[in-house]
């Protein structure tokens, strides 16, 4: 489910229906209740799209 899940969050932030939260190394998707209903996860969760590391 993995690829598919990534093309419809991808869909989402094109329409502007999910929120996109953008850190400085780091970007979180958190999922509408709609969403999670589909997904069957609980609404709290969120979606960690893409995670930079860095070391100081």
């Amino acid at each position: 489910m993995g690829g598919s899940l990534m093309v419809f969050l991808k869909d989402k932030e094109n329409n502007k229906t999910a929120k996109v939260f953008k850190t400085e190394n780091s970007e979180v998707i958190r999922l509408t209740k709609q969403d999670t209903a589909i997904f069957k996860v609980k609404p709290e969760y969120q979606v960690i799209k893409e995670v930079g590391c860095r070391l100081h």
